[in-house]
């Protein structure tokens, strides 16, 4: 197998790929961190939940809320 040598003209096309692949990492680091805080967010939305006491509440939902007829 030969191995190919990269051009000189061509080492400024390679660093702007890499700043680009640089932009990208940070932009997914904070994307993450957003991730991090609406899952947080979801957390104390779960917490504030109460137990109702009805055990076929989710299976029933429409029964309970609308009145029909649980199947």
């Amino acid at each position: 197998m030969s191995t190919k040598s990269i051009p000189g003209s061509d080492l400024p096309k390679y660093e702007s790929m890499i700043d680009e692949l640089q932009k990208l990492k940070q932009q997914q680091s904070q994307s993450a961190a957003v991730d991090t805080t609406e899952k947080n967010g979801f957390l104390a939305l779960a917490e504030m939940g109460q137990d109702l006491g009805i055990a076929d509440l989710a299976k029933h939902h429409d029964h309970y809320l609308y009145g029909a007829e649980k199947a």
